[in-house]
């Protein structure tokens, strides 16, 4: 897959689990979420704002550590853009917000 393809194939998984997880919490999509490229920008910052606001109004325990695994896992990666982050990175943030978000 060519480099571009997998850098938007990524960034539109990541804005996808992203607002199934704002969903499940919510009820509501993020708006900030509504344009694809801002996950370009700095997809980790973004997750981690999103994250955030998800944590403040999270009571489940298991949860809770989740998100917070997420924040810390990724927290070194926060001024990349998406084409500087390693393509396993990306892949293993979509992961970690797909098992959030389910």
């Amino acid at each position: 897959m060519s480099c571009g393809l997998q850098i938007h194939k990524q960034a539109v998984m990541i804005e996808y689990y992203l607002n199934q997880a704002v969903n499940k919490v919510r009820g509501q999509r993020n708006s900030s979420l509504a344009d694809i490229t801002m996950v370009y920008d700095q997809p980790i910052r973004l997750t981690a704002e999103i994250l955030s606001e998800l944590q403040d109004k999270e009571r489940n325990e298991t949860e809770l550590k989740t998100i917070q695994d997420i924040k810390t896992k990724y927290c070194t990666y926060q001024g990349y853009i998406l084409s500087q982050l390693d393509e396993e990175i990306c892949e293993k943030l979509v992961d970690d917000l797909k098992r959030l978000s389910e």
